[in-house]
């Protein structure tokens, strides 16, 4: 979107220094993956093998410049989800990997994939951390949550938004102030 692809290595690069420069090590870095912005075939037309390479691609140039975890996060399609997995085990075998869908009201991704499902096959396919994040609230994300421990023998991490968001007046507006917010 941005006319950047031929830079990915560059910039992913840039942004593991100056979040280790910033942790001053006082932290771990997970270098951060998100959704392509397109459906894997056959519910869009992005080949699986072409999603891996992207995620490859990113995973390699994170590891490269030292990230202590790889982050793939807010993904709606266990597909996509399923080629980042994959490319970073291939790519950076040594490095922790969290995998963090992003849940409807239903309790579903977008696409349709369950939390139990989602810990069965990401756990065996070698995820380190099994997750969730954006989408919706500490609250919602209970029941999910409590699925995905029962489902699998790694840790698991969730991300909540403060609620979920609506559109007010052009703006993205979340529900809960910080005290609610902080309270969970």
């Amino acid at each position: 979107h941005y006319g950047l692809a031929d830079r990915v290595g560059e910039l992913n690069a840039a942004a593991v220094k100056i979040a280790k420069e910033a942790a001053a090590g006082r932290a771990k870095i997970a270098g951060s993956m998100g959704p392509t912005g397109r459906f894997v075939v056959p519910l869009g037309d992005l080949e699986f093998e072409a999603a891996y390479q992207c995620f490859a691609e990113q995973a390699k140039a994170l590891a490269e410049a030292g990230a202590d975890y790889l982050i793939i996060e807010t993904c709606i399609d266990i597909q996509e989800m399923r080629a980042a997995l994959l490319a970073a085990k291939d790519t950076a075998p040594n490095i922790p990997v969290i995998c963090q869908l992003s849940y409807s009201e239903d309790g579903r991704t977008v696409t349709g994939t369950d939390p139990q499902s989602a810990a069965i096959i990401l756990s065996a396919m070698g995820a380190d951390i099994i997750g969730v994040n954006c989408s919706l609230g500490p609250e919602q994300l209970v029941p999910i949550v409590r699925t995905l421990a029962e489902n699998c023998d790694v840790p698991i991490s969730v991300q909540p938004n403060a609620g979920m968001p609506y559109l007010e007046n052009g703006e993205t507006v979340f529900p809960m102030g910080p005290e609610d917010f902080g309270r969970w």
